[in-house]
């Protein structure tokens, strides 16, 4: 069920000593045109900014945005991307961020709730190393 309007939403992990492994918390807005969202992850050391925008009344192509800042490292990633839908089973994504990687992955729905994936990415500032591939191929009964 997708959520409309405002939200808040956690993400905490334990281990049994009473330690948390992990935890995260965010707040967004989703409307029929676009989701937003600001999160507070990695135990409080990265906020991320995010939000889609979707370009069409059918939703089939989006352009997404998001901006990342570690704190203890002061460093920041912006990648902007874009998704289109080919049709209700076929989508293409791509993401490009502010380092130079280059992204973009053709998935498709073989059967509902099964996947398959083919990913390339490569690195647009050192273009003498060699471009990483995937596939991947999730399925689910």
């Amino acid at each position: 069920m997708a959520m409309k309007g405002p939200g808040l939403f956690s993400d905490i992990g334990k281990k049994a000593k009473g330690k948390f492994t992990k935890y995260s918390a965010g707040i967004g807005v989703t409307k029929p045109d676009y989701h937003a969202a600001i999160i507070l992850a990695d135990k409080g050391d990265t906020i991320k900014v995010s939000g889609v925008y979707h370009l069409d009344e059918k939703q089939k192509t989006s352009a997404v945005a998001e901006l990342t800042r570690r704190l203890s490292t002061n460093e920041n990633t912006l990648t902007v991307g874009g998704l289109y839908t080919v049709d209700p089973q076929t989508a293409v994504k791509a993401r490009l961020n502010n380092t130079g990687k280059l992204a973009a992955l053709l998935q498709h729905e073989v059967k509902p709730k099964s996947l398959l994936t083919i990913s390339g990415e490569f690195d647009t500032k050192a273009l003498d190393r060699a471009p990483k591939f995937g596939l991947a191929l999730a399925l689910k009964p």
